[in-house]
């Protein structure tokens, strides 16, 4: 006796389907039937179905009807067909998907092709396991680049499970290096539109930008200096938040002006992109680190209705500390452009600072993030006499250090950075200065 159909390729799960052999006999019918009762009563979560390969001879005929048994049904063959072992599921590629997802995706399945679809889910291709090993062995023996099959950023950062600091979704399509030697004795062969891996060297940070970088990666975890934000073409996933310290700076995108405070902190290499999709007088505003993005009504949005939307954000002028402002009737056209503000030679860039005047202290601790990862924070009572305290902690929890009127205290690091500190009041509510420097 046999037993077809799996539970991985049979055409309807759960039913299973005992037989004897071709031109059945009586022993062969009574078998089936005797065996599926068997299994039944053995696995009930299948269904065993007696089943026959050929017609029922006179005796067995006789045979069943004495006993009052049902004859089996006749099954013409058990050769396999393709119903019997397709999938109604299978998994798909998008025909943007990065192929590493792919393979990944191969592997987990035990799959030898994976069907591409484009944005509708119509089948326009298959990438076999012949092919990817193909790409990958062939890639392996040159150097790499991504102009055969340009990139993008959003693609580069779910393959590295990294995050995007700056920068929109552009595509890539240069080479890739990665920069691991001294920049003052590299002849480097970088250019316009390339991917950089970098670590936490200023001078190769800074180079690569300069030799027009279109993609800079820190491995690692390491943040990206803010000194490296005098460089005006800004490259995608570089976070250049800078500061100025007693000149203001402005920089403007059609009649739109953003002008730094003097004792405040400028954007350096500000990314003003307007995109459509809004209404005017209904503009919408998104601020992500130093990537202003508002959505306008192409061709008819005014200046003063995107200055308008802006002073709307929530703490937008009083973290960054800037005076945005436009006046006019001009209608604002879907652009993007780097606006480049920067104070006066020598002033530290990555200078950040808040007091009382943005957020006053309370009884718990209040946490400050830090626009930047900084190596460098100050906090002082700017109380000039009386008992009231700032209590300052590293960690949220512990108390660090307790400053009376005048006092101030200061935290600095070569290994790490900050990238937060927690302020409360012991006595009082003080007037204070938080400052920080990036790294």
């Amino acid at each position: 006796m046999a037993e077809s159909g799996d539970s991985e390729t049979r055409s309807r799960p759960g039913r299973i389907y005992v037989t004897g052999h071709r031109n059945p006999d009586t022993d062969s019918i009574a078998s089936a039937i005797a065996y599926a009762e068997l299994k039944g009563r053995l696995d009930p979560g299948n269904e065993y179905v007696a089943v026959r390969l050929g017609s029922v001879n006179a005796q067995t005929a006789w045979a069943l009807r004495r006993s009052e048994a049902r004859s089996p049904e006749l099954m013409e063959h058990v050769m396999l067909r393709v119903r019997d072992v397709m999938r109604e599921e299978f998994p798909v590629a998008e025909n943007r998907q990065p192929l590493r997802e792919v393979g990944r995706t191969m592997a987990a399945e035990d799959l030898d092709l994976v069907p591409v679809v484009d944005d509708e889910g119509v089948l326009i291709g298959v990438m076999t396991e012949r092919a990817l090993a193909r790409r990958y062995i062939r890639e392996a023996r040159k150097s790499h680049t991504l102009r055969e099959s340009p990139t993008s950023v959003a693609a580069i950062v779910s393959v590295l499970e990294g995050e995007q600091i700056e920068g929109g979704d552009e595509t890539v399509a240069g080479r890739v290096w990665v920069h691991s030697i001294d920049a003052s004795r590299s002849d480097s062969k970088i250019s316009e539109g390339d991917a950089v891996v970098v670590g936490n060297r200023v001078d190769a940070q800074r180079q690569s930008i300069e030799l027009g970088a279109a993609l800079i990666v820190t491995s690692n975890g390491v943040p990206l200096s803010t000194r490296v934000a005098r460089v005006s073409a800004a490259p995608s996933a570089v976070s250049l938040t800078g500061g100025v310290d007693a000149a203001a700076a402005s920089g403007e995108e059609q009649d739109i002006t953003i002008a730094a405070d003097a004792t405040g902190v400028a954007k350096n290499g500000v990314v003003f992109r307007y995109t459509g999709g809004a209404t005017a007088g209904a503009e919408v505003v998104t601020v992500t680190a130093s990537l202003i993005t508002v959505q306008i009504q192409s061709g008819v949005s005014t200046a003063t209705q995107v200055a308008t939307a802006l002073g709307l954000v929530a703490g937008f002028t009083s973290v960054y500390n800037v005076t945005v402002s436009g006046t006019g009737s001009n209608a604002q056209v879907a652009s993007t452009k780097s606006v480049t503000t920067s104070g006066a030679a020598g002033d530290p860039l990555g200078y950040y600072i808040t007091s009382n005047a943005a957020t006053a202290l309370t009884a718990s601790f209040v946490r400050f993030a830090l626009p930047f990862p900084a190596n460098k924070i100050e906090i002082a009572n700017d109380e000039a006499s009386g008992t009231k305290t700032v209590i300052v902690s590293l960690d949220g929890t512990n108390t660090d250090v307790t400053l009376d009127a005048t006092e101030s205290v200061s935290y600095s690091t070569d290994t790490s950075y900050f990238n937060a500190v927690w302020l409360k009041y012991g006595v009082g509510a003080p007037a204070y200065r938080l400052k920080a420097y990036g790294i």
